[in-house]
């Protein structure tokens, strides 16, 4: 077929298509026609940090891609990055990102459209962290974590050492909130949470350390003897702790002691008469300000306060010794001794067994020498001072025993 010929055949079909009403349907349709569609983007659970991938792939001439992005599905934007504009888009996961929308406008060479479907994107992530907890024993702790993704699922966890992980059995323990009441054996322990999503990711929080502040041992009462050493002592848990020893008379007054020791776990110091009956405690604060104290411990001293003196009485007088201790649940016993305070044994008037004792002065008492034994509770003993009792005899003296005037008796 030569040329004319078929620029005539052409001419034919195209009056026939306009006859027929065909043309403009055809110009139309290919006018009209836009990119198709034959793999669409699916939607994503990743984890943060993670390399978010949508793939689209459809038909057409001249293709062109732009990714955009919603957060409620109904206003766009285009995405920025450098694969925004390609068939595959890439991007590392932001917590940001979680549960926006996601979707590609292809335009093909005469500007047609198409949309991709709508996808979204969930990213596995922590946004707020738990903290670290400083707590006095039997206070509330809660710790508590905010995520993004899809269908999360809660497990807080606690290790002794930060390395050895194992689950918390507490019913809020698979919650975003974990509360429990703090207790000593607590006090140390690492907590973090492991979160999970619908599509099998896991992420886990910062591990944080919980410190309670509690006292482990208690300081006890003392009974001791006059000058020894007193030592208290306290045993506690918490971060960052400092000791501050305090004294009262009544246990209802308190005021800080002020020796060396006083600001330490141990406190020790040298017994007085003075300190005897008072109450002792001890203020524990840790580095966050929270304060417990030790329970009250007693001390009691055991000492002579009033010494008994020398006595010189008559024949028949009455002899009077006194002595005041202090001390718990004292008790007396006067011995005498009549070899110069070698050798004692208890007396064994009426008034021997108490602090202040009294007898008949006789001349077989002249020259003894007397003291106190004094008993505590416990079974500590002091004495007292040793003292002399010195009788005069009431008899009137002989006239044949008066000086002699006998010069016989003279030098």
């Amino acid at each position: 077929m030569n040329m004319k010929k078929f620029i005539r055949f052409v001419v034919i079909l195209l009056c026939a298509a306009m006859i027929l009403g065909i043309l403009p349907a055809i110009l139309v349709n290919a006018a009209s026609a836009a990119p198709s569609i034959t793999t669409q983007p699916k939607t994503q659970k990743v984890e943060v940090g993670e390399t978010v991938k949508y793939t689209v792939k459809a038909t057409g001439t001249g293709l062109t891609y732009r990714w955009q992005s919603s957060a409620d599905g109904t206003t766009w934007k285009n995405c920025t990055s450098s694969s925004a504009t390609k068939a595959t888009f890439t991007f590392t996961a932001k917590t940001s990102h979680s549960s926006n929308y996601y979707r590609c406008v292809i335009t093909d060479a005469s500007g047609n459209k198409t949309y991709s479907a709508t996808v979204r994107l969930y990213v596995l992530g922590v946004t707020s962290q738990p903290t670290g907890q400083k707590v006095t024993v039997g206070e509330t702790v809660k710790l508590t974590v905010s995520a993004t993704g899809a269908g999360k699922k809660y497990q807080w966890q606690s290790s002794a050492d930060g390395k050895t992980w194992k689950n918390c059995s507490s019913s809020s323990a698979t919650k975003a909130t974990f509360t429990f009441t703090a207790k000593t054996s607590h006090s140390g322990n690492y907590y973090r949470c492991r979160i999970t999503d619908s599509g099998n990711n896991e992420v886990y929080t910062d591990a944080v350390r919980l410190y309670v502040l509690s006292v482990t041992s208690q300081p006890k009462p003392q009974n001791v003897v006059l000058g020894e050493t007193v030592k208290f002592s306290v045993t506690a848990t918490g971060a960052g702790k400092k000791y501050q020893w305090q004294s009262s008379a009544d246990g209802k007054t308190w005021k800080n002691c002020s020796s060396s020791s006083a600001t330490k776990a141990t406190f020790t110091f040298t017994s007085k008469t003075s300190h005897s009956g008072n109450y002792y405690r001890c203020k524990v604060t840790d580095s966050a300000g929270n304060v417990v104290y030790t329970n009250v411990a007693q001390l009691y001293v055991l000492g002579v306060t009033l010494n008994p003196v020398n006595q010189i009485v008559m024949t028949g007088k009455t002899v009077k010794f006194a002595t005041k201790a202090t001390g718990s649940g004292v008790t007396y016993q006067w011995q005498v001794s009549s070899d110069n305070g070698s050798t004692w044994s208890d007396c064994t008037s009426a008034s021997a067994k108490k602090a202040t004792f009294t007898f008949t002065g006789k001349d077989k008492h002249n020259g003894n020498y007397y003291r106190c034994k004094i008993t505590d509770a416990t079974g500590m003993e002091i004495y007292t001072l040793e003292v002399r009792l010195s009788v005069r005899s009431n008899k009137p003296i002989d006239p044949e025993w008066s000086t002699p005037s006998d010069p016989e008796w003279s030098t």
